[in-house]
């Protein structure tokens, strides 16, 4: 009998976010889904298209977090998702972090 092929999960790695200068921000990969199996890990890594840089806490979970740092203007955070299912196969997403600073209030 032939075996299926294993069908690659699906990252969602959520909808847009808003935030303001030193809120906390938790990513949320936890719509991702497999198929045909279990998502065994998840990888989340911040793109670095500007010069500043922020530091995730729990970047191997499906809810990673991180405060927003002190910025000169509005910035959009990226994050790209990487998950893999229980057979080695994997899928990306992203999500994108919009940050309002407080000069715009």
């Amino acid at each position: 009998m032939p075996v299926a092929p294993n069908r690659r999960p699906i990252a969602d790695a959520g909808p847009p976010q808003r935030a303001r200068e030193g809120d906390n921000v938790v990513l949320d990969g936890t719509g991702s889904t497999d198929p045909d199996g279990t998502i065994v890990s998840f990888r989340w890594t911040p793109r670095v298209d500007n010069e500043v840089t922020v530091i995730l806490e729990n970047a191997e979970t499906a809810t990673p977090s991180f405060t927003v740092p002190d910025l000169e203007e509005d910035t959009t955070f990226v994050f790209d998702l990487v998950v893999v299912d229980d057979q080695g196969a994997s899928s990306a997403d992203a999500a994108e972090v919009f940050v309002t600073t407080y000069d715009d209030m």
